[in-house]
């Protein structure tokens, strides 16, 4: 070989010698590495292979899963890395400790006992009628001026109520004036004029007497300089002005009323009871009694009066209960909701008992959470039960429930919206039970109808403040839903339970809204509320002035889709807010009087 060609090939050898030399210097390196056991050091590849593993997923739809950070394809946010967690079922739910004290999770156990027999009612406040009185005059005359002008003033016994010019005290007490300076000038004359003078004063002195002065007033005004012109009206029993009967310069006649007063020390509660309730229902019985705008309280009375006469338009008849109200909390003209217990006559063991507080309804469907043994953290499973009737504070579980389980009494809500955010079998992702029936519709009365308008006004207000995002605004919007949802109405049998199942999804829902922290959790919510209230506006219709729209977006409730109501007639989106707030669109309206129907398929609604 040349030199020539030696030199040719020189850089050649050079450069695969360099790199076998680097190969060599990777591979100790590397073992070097491996071998390094000291603490604290962690393996460059090993590291490189955790990151190729690590599963990045969007909080907004968690069924995203993809294997390295970017956008959510749905949504566009940002993809956060997906934490692994204890391999649980579909229906069960696990929280940190933290998480629990946050959620301030309350728990009871299911225990047995004897259920009572429970009757509910409504009925509305009343004055009790023995203790209403007329504040009368009397005296006839003309009316100079009211010293009580507004309904709802309270007043003593004795206070002054009104003057009154009167044309009869007048002439009468300038008689009496007359006679007494007449007595007095003929005190030194003849017998006969002395005894006619004292004739005149004494027949003055009657006159007024029987205009109803007492002596003391009389020998008071026959010393006066000048007959009196307006003569004082004292109110004869205390309590509180509940009609005024008469203006300033009215005439008016002798006991002629001028105030009606009530006192509310005692108040009572007409009940309306069907005739099946009345065998029910007996004198003497105990009632305990809640008002909406009081809605921690609970008053007890009993019951007084049974009306033996059925009414012939409403089939109902009148029921008194008598209340104590020395607190003057209760309100005439406010609805009460009262409920009558009785012992029944069963064992003394009878089925499994919850707190009304636990189960979770859709439809007829119910849900509770079972706090599950021996796991390291708090982990609970979303089971369904069967329940009987309402029994007071309580319901028996018929199926679904062994004695000495616990049961979730408080934050039931957050743990289903915790369950649907992971992914897994939520009730709120079951087909709703009452749409099976939303074809059934009922007319409502003109009283009712102004019931039912609050209602809806209530719901109209929470989704509008869920699509500002104003959670605190929420929250003041779902009590005002909650106190428009627990009103009971005087309805027809079947009515009168479509009521009650879609408002209590409505109810319990807006109790969530009202004790959840942040709108994700309030808007996983408002999903189960707009349920029952798209269910009851196809049971009862609309019952405001002016047109609902229904609206719909695929991408609500991880995807499945979700519907709700609003005024406006473009999309405001109450389950995303500013960051999708045109996402959906609206498929119907529906106007004053009309119904909505709900058919089987998610989401097409239509009037």
């Amino acid at each position: 070989m040349t030199a020539a060609t030696v030199k040719a090939k020189l850089p050649g050898v050079l450069r695969a010698a360099l790199t076998l030399l680097g190969l060599i210097a990777a591979f100790w390196l590397g073992g070097a590495v491996l071998g390094n056991t000291e603490p604290g050091h962690t393996h460059s590849a090993a590291a490189g292979s955790a990151a190729e593993s690590q599963t990045w997923t969007c909080s907004m739809h968690p069924q995203i899963k993809l294997p390295e950070p970017g956008s959510c394809p749905i949504c566009g946010m940002d993809l956060i890395p997906l934490v692994a967690k204890e391999k649980l079922a579909p229906n069960q739910v696990t929280l940190s400790d933290a998480a629990k004290k946050l959620a301030s999770i309350r728990t009871t156990k299911a225990v047995t006992g004897r259920a009572s027999s429970e009757l509910r009612l409504l009925g509305k406040i009343e004055y009790d009628e023995r203790r209403v009185s007329h504040v009368t005059s009397w005296i006839a005359g003309r009316i100079n001026r009211l010293s009580v002008s507004a309904i709802g003033t309270k007043i003593r016994a004795g206070q002054h109520v009104a003057s009154v010019y009167s044309p009869d005290v007048y002439a009468a007490q300038r008689d009496l004036m007359a006679a007494r300076r007449q007595r007095k000038a003929l005190k030194g004359a003849l017998p006969v004029a002395r005894r006619a003078a004292k004739s005149t004063y004494e027949s003055a002195k009657t006159r007024l007497s029987l205009l109803g002065f007492g002596s003391k007033s009389i020998a008071k005004m026959s010393r006066e300089k000048k007959p009196r012109r307006s003569v004082g009206i004292s109110a004869t029993q205390g309590g509180t002005v509940i009609e005024q009967m008469v203006q300033s310069g009215d005439f008016v006649n002798v006991g002629q009323p001028l105030f009606k007063v009530a006192s509310l020390k005692d108040v009572w509660v007409q009940l309306d009871a069907y005739a099946s309730d009345l065998p029910s229902i007996r004198v003497g019985q105990k009632v305990q009694l809640s008002v909406a705008s009081l809605p921690d309280q609970v008053f007890e009375g009993q019951v007084a009066f049974i009306d033996p006469v059925v009414d012939r338009n409403t089939r109902t008849a009148r029921v008194r209960v008598e209340v104590d109200n020395k607190d003057k909390k209760l309100r005439p003209g406010l609805f009460a909701e009262a409920v009558l217990l009785a012992d029944s006559d069963g064992p003394t063991i009878g089925p499994v008992m919850i707190p009304k507080s636990a189960p979770l309804f859709t439809g007829e469907r119910a849900v509770v959470f079972i706090v599950l043994k021996g796991k390291k953290r708090p982990t609970y499973e979303a089971r369904e039960v069967q329940l009987g009737p309402e029994s007071g504070d309580r319901y028996p579980v018929l199926e679904g429930l062994n004695p000495g389980e616990e049961v979730v009494t408080y934050g039931a809500f957050t743990l289903d919206s915790e369950l649907q955010i992971n992914g897994g079998k939520s009730m709120m992702q079951h087909d709703d039970d009452l749409s099976r029936g939303g074809s059934q519709t009922y007319r409502l009365s003109a009283s009712a109808k102004r019931s039912a308008a609050k209602l809806v006004d209530a719901y109209l207000e929470l989704q509008a403040t869920l699509s500002a995002d104003e959670a605190q605004d929420a929250q003041k919007a779902a009590i005002a839903l909650a106190n428009a949802a627990a009103v009971k109405l005087t309805l027809p049998q079947e009515a009168s339970e479509a009521w009650k199942q879609s408002t209590k999804v409505m109810l319990d829902g807006a109790r969530g809204v009202e004790t959840a922290e942040g709108l994700a959790t309030q808007r996983k919510l408002f999903i189960r509320i707009s349920s029952g209230m798209m269910t009851w506006l196809s049971h009862f219709g609309n019952p405001t002035g002016e047109a609902v729209h229904v609206a719909f977006c695929p991408m609500a409730d991880g995807n499945n889709g979700a519907q709700w109501l609003q005024r406006a007639d473009k999309v405001e989106n109450p389950y995303f807010g500013s960051k999708m707030y045109r996402c959906g669109d609206v498929q119907a309206k529906v106007g004053p009087g009309e119904y909505a129907i709900v058919d089987k398929v998610r989401g097409s609604h239509a009037h």
